[in-house]
């Protein structure tokens, strides 16, 4: 979440409604015209959440196929997956079957609206359950609409959905079974109701009992949230409707990121609400305002501070064994993994998006920062690996007993910081940054959840910064005494990969976004340079992708599609390009040593290449003897060569 909430942006509007005695109504800028306009279909059936249709349970892959194929591309459906929605649009029930798979709203252009719940097995008190949710959501609806609405409802079974005909044959019999309880105009529809339908859904999932900001006589943005004692009614931003709604039936740990600011507080006692329907919820919060608010309008099961939840884990080792889920701020990640039992919500919050605080100069490798403004010096020599054969010194395995996954080092960097080594690694598949050091002879660990398009990683004085291209973000993480959140820093293009530059400048590269570029950015993201063309106009690169710097002002570049190592100056002249007489078939690792040399890892050949300074080619001084499909790599400010796999270790060797 990085959208600042103002107390100037939030507004009173008016809907078309049923319900003559409607309270006033408030939203934040513009957002309910935002969530309609998310929730529209484009065209044919649009499934919403997006990630339920991925749902591993074959009922509900046969369920989605089925209404596809009966609805047709002709018209445009909304079909709303959940796994109860009790939850989602927080309807009371007072207690969700077990036999549950899930419920599904359908609203489509030229046809009635339908709510049915799949089961597995149908006993009556289903038919009941389904009932309540209809009601609920149709009442709902009309609170927020002036059309003559009704729904038909019904419940499936597994044998409903095997083939297209036995699931015609079940809608049927809900239309026949349910339509006699409603005014035949009432299921009428046509392109107006369509939309004004769709807008006054959007408002029933986005309604929320907390207050979006609090009241100031400044125009800054405020970060409380509270539930609202009057009867007016609040609507969630679209970016936490999008968060809530696309991950309150996730099982696991989510992870929201937010900015200062941007009511990240109103959506965690939203999304505590909700899943209370489904199982006792923990609150854990450091807000005195929101601990105090949740308790006294029964937000949920239990209600904790931050500090009264670490006593309890402290106490404990544990929380009460009657919670099923948790939501959480201000606690470290750690502290939940071992405490949850079922699902877990967690924000982290980072700071707003300015220049990271330059810290006292620290030794690091392959770049020296200046931090006074002076023209930045190399340290004292140091040796070239030029005739010294690498040394195995040890192995580090990047498995953490909390990961699901086998770990994969998708990029990595080491910072030295507080005269500690600390490797912090992208681990893709389990979606974390992983922190290693060594200390009193054992290896400490740390993580962190991270995005999941999270895909380049450089350091930036004692943090790291990485780069996630799919939000246009770059994310800065503190490494000491843990892994925890700085800052986000805003940028204009989807950065893929990053590298520090002398005085508070990065290299990015761009494959993607526009011509194929590598830009210079400062520390809140502005472009200083665009670098993709020569003198002569002609591209630079095709397809850059990986980028390490040279001290004090070259940039290399891994162009992929070209399999090509670039090197640039920053002022974005060539330098050199290499293409080696057998063609580097995948070089996505490369390194720079603090005396100069290249290393570039291509892990078809399973081989780590020794390069000049030049780009003139040295040697092969790593080989499948040595590391099996080297990945990427990293040199200390002490000449230590990092080397990560395909796999889940990462060896370091010392040149002898």
């Amino acid at each position: 979440m990085t959208a600042r909430v103002k107390e100037e942006n939030c507004r009173d509007f008016d809907l078309p409604s049923n319900d003559p005695f409607l309270p006033n109504l408030h939203q934040i800028g513009k957002s309910l015209d935002d969530i309609a306009s998310h929730l529209t279909p484009k065209g044919g059936v649009s499934f919403y959440p997006r990630n339920m249709r991925r749902n591993p349970s074959e009922l509900v892959k046969n369920l989605c196929s089925r209404i596809e194929e009966s609805y047709g591309s002709d018209q445009q459906s909304l079909v709303y997956l959940a796994n109860s929605l009790s939850v989602t649009i927080n309807i009371p029930v007072h207690k969700v079957p077990c036999e549950v798979v899930c419920d599904v709203c359908i609203v489509s252009q030229s046809a009635p609206v339908v709510v049915v719940t799949l089961v597995k097995q149908y006993p009556e008190a289903l038919m009941e359950y389904n009932l309540l949710i209809t009601k609920g959501l149709v009442s709902r609806v009309r609170n927020f609409t002036d059309e003559h609405f009704s729904a038909l409802y019904g419940v499936l079974q597994e044998s409903d959905v095997v083939s297209d005909a036995s699931f015609q044959d079940a809608i049927e019999r809900i239309k026949s079974s349910s339509s006699s309880f409603c005014i035949p105009d009432s299921l009428s529809m046509n392109d107006d109701k369509f939309r004004n339908i769709l807008k006054a859904l959007a408002a029933s999932i986005a309604l929320s009992k907390a207050v979006q900001a609090t009241k100031s006589s400044s125009t800054e943005a405020v970060d409380e949230a509270n539930f609202e004692d009057e009867q007016d009614l609040w609507f969630l931003t679209k970016d936490q409707f999008v968060l809530l709604t696309e991950n309150i039936d996730t099982s696991g740990m989510v992870v929201v990121w937010a900015s200062q600011h941007t009511g990240s507080s109103t959506l965690l006692m939203e999304v505590a609400s909700r899943l209370q329907q489904s199982g006792n919820t923990l609150l854990v919060s450091g807000s005195e305002v929101v601990c105090k608010s949740a308790r006294s309008n029964q937000v949920c099961h239990r209600v904790l501070s931050s500090t009264d939840f670490l006593q309890l884990q402290a106490d404990t080792g544990g929380v009460l064994a009657d919670l099923e889920h948790i939501v959480a701020e201000d606690v470290p990640e750690a502290m939940l993994h071992d405490a949850r039992k079922c699902h877990v919500w967690l924000c982290l919050k980072v700071k707003e998006s300015t220049t990271p605080k330059v810290s006292a100069p620290l030794p690091r490798a392959p770049v020296y920062v200046s931090t006074n403004g002076a023209t930045p010096s190399r340290p004292g020599p140091a040796a070239t690996v030029a005739g010294k054969d690498p040394v195995h010194i040890i192995t580090i395995n990047f498995d953490l007993p909390v990961d699901s996954m086998d770990a994969w080092v998708y990029d990595f960097t080491v910072v030295t910081a507080s005269n500690k080594k600390i490797i912090v690694a992208i681990d893709k598949p389990n979606c974390r940054i992983k922190g290693f050091r060594r200390e009193d002879g054992e290896i400490q660990t740390s993580y962190l959840s991270m995005d999941k398009d999270t895909t380049g990683i450089t350091n930036i004085d004692d943090r790291v910064a990485l780069t996630v291209p799919k939000s246009r973000l770059i994310r800065v993480i503190e490494v000491l005494p843990d892994l925890h959140p700085h800052s986000i820093i805003h940028t204009q293009r989807r950065y893929y990969d990053i590298a520090t530059l002398g005085f508070q400048k990065m290299a990015v590269s761009a494959p993607l976004d526009g011509r194929p570029c590598v830009d210079i950015i400062d520390y809140s993201g502005n472009i200083l340079k665009s670098i993709a063309t020569d003198t002569e106009g002609q591209n630079l690169f095709n397809h850059p992708l990986t980028v390490q710097t040279i001290f004090p002002n070259k940039i290399l570049v891994y162009d992929k599609q070209n399999g090509a190592i670039v090197c640039v100056s920053e002022r974005g002249q060539l330098l050199f390009r290499y293409i080696q007489e057998k063609r580097l078939e995948n070089p996505c690792g490369m390194t720079v040593t603090p005396a100069g040399d290249i290393l570039v890892a291509d892990s078809r050949q399973q081989l780590v290449v020794h390069l000049s300074e030049e780009g003139k080619f040295v040697r092969n001084i790593l080989t499948r003897r040595d590391i099996v499909f080297p990945y990427r790599l990293c040199c200390d400010d002490t000449g230590v060569l990092y080397a990560a796999s395909h796999y889940k270790e990462v060896r370091l060797f010392e040149f002898k």
